[in-house]
C-alpha cells in the first residue's frame, strides 16, 4: 500500500486544483497552437505537450518549485510539507496510468521513492488530452502505477465544457 493515502493527498493539494488544472490547460494550449506541431511524430509531440505543461505549472502555479535531476534526466515539481510531495508530470490514458517502459528505473519509480529525495512521496500528476484534442479534458494525481493495472487511488481534476468551475472526483471512495 502506498503510504500517502487519497485523503492525506487531498488534505495536502485540494487549494492547487484550480491553479493546476488551468496551467495545464495553458501550457497544452500553448503548444497545441505552435507552428511546430504538423513536423512532429507522436513521440515529440508527447514531449513538448509534457515541456510545456511543466513550465506553466512552474510559471503559473504559487507553491511549485522546479526539482531537476540531471543524471537521469527527471523533473519534478516539489511541494512543501512533510513529507515533501514530487509531483511527476506524465500524459496517462483512460485508466490514469502512465505509459513508461518497463525499465528498472521505472519500475523503482513505481514504488513512490526516488533517491536523490528518499524521504519525498511521488505523485503522478497525469494530463489527459480531450477527445477532440484541443484541451486538457482531466488532471489526475495518483501514485505512481507504472506496473499495476491501476493506481491504489486517486483524484481526478475535471472541467465540464460549458462550466467554468472544476468537478474533484474520488476514486474507489465517496467524492471530495
Amino acid at each position: 500500500m502506498y503510504p500517502l493515502t487519497e485523503g492525506k493527498a487531498h488534505a495536502r493539494l485540494k487549494g492547487l486544483y484550480q491553479p493546476l488544472f488551468d496551467a495545464a490547460n495553458e501550457g497544452f494550449a500553448e503548444y497545441r497552437d505552435s507552428p511546430l506541431v504538423p513536423i512532429h511524430r507522436a513521440t515529440t509531440v508527447a514531449n513538448n505537450i509534457n515541456d510545456s505543461v511543466f513550465a506553466a505549472l512552474v510559471n503559473k502555479v504559487d507553491g511549485l518549485k522546479p526539482v531537476f535531476d540531471k543524471r537521469k534526466n527527471m523533473r519534478f515539481l516539489r511541494v512543501e510539507g512533510r513529507p515533501p510531495i514530487l509531483l511527476w508530470v506524465k500524459k496517462t490514458d483512460p485508466g490514469r496510468k502512465s505509459r513508461n517502459f518497463l525499465t528498472p528505473h521505472a519500475i523503482q519509480m513505481d514504488s513512490g521513492n526516488y533517491e536523490l529525495f528518499p524521504s519525498a512521496m511521488i505523485i503522478t500528476l497525469g494530463i489527459r488530452v480531450s477527445q477532440d484534442g484541443m484541451s486538457i479534458s482531466r488532471v489526475t494525481l495518483t501514485p505512481p502505477c507504472v506496473a499495476k493495472k491501476e493506481p491504489e487511488w486517486w483524484i481526478d481534476i475535471v472541467a465540464p465544457a460549458n462550466v467554468k468551475t472544476l468537478r474533484v472526483v474520488g476514486g474507489q471512495k465517496p467524492s471530495v
